[in-house]
């Protein structure tokens, strides 16, 4: 299917002007096909936007500091449900965990690397009643 159709629509129209000819005026439609994106699709656009909004540069990395802002603003149950470290704790928690040095910056692999750790582990405790299902899904 093209991304647009246009549909090109010519009619005639009596001139009220004093010359009594007879105008032909041409009219083009445009239709835009716009594209549906699923859940899915827009979750992943958010996931990328988002780490690059975080970066005060929009660049392909985050400080510890932005990448901190970035857990505090994004991830508030993660902050809120990590046992009273504090926001600041939370996110040097995550760091270690994602191998990140101190002074060292997030790059986008580390942060998918920590999505993935997080969707495993949110899956795993909104299906309590699934006991039988574990999620398995961590990349090596």
């Amino acid at each position: 299917m093209k991304p647009h159709t246009e549909i090109v629509l010519q009619y005639t129209l009596s001139c009220k002007a004093s010359c009594k000819s007879v105008c032909v005026c041409v009219c083009v439609c445009v239709c835009v096909h716009v594209l549906q994106y699923s859940e899915l699709e827009l979750a992943l656009n958010t996931l990328v936007t988002d780490f690059h909004v975080a970066a005060a540069d929009h660049s392909s990395s985050l400080t510890t500091e932005e990448f901190s802002n970035l857990v505090s603003t994004q991830l508030p149950n993660l902050t809120q449900t990590a046992g009273g470290e504090g926001e600041g704790g939370v996110a040097t928690q995550l760091l270690e965990q994602m191998g990140v040095a101190n002074g060292q910056e997030v790059t986008f692999e580390n942060f998918w690397n920590l999505v993935q750790h997080l969707a495993v582990n949110l899956y795993d405790k909104q299906k309590p009643d699934h006991k039988t299902v574990k999620c398995s899904c961590l990349l090596q």
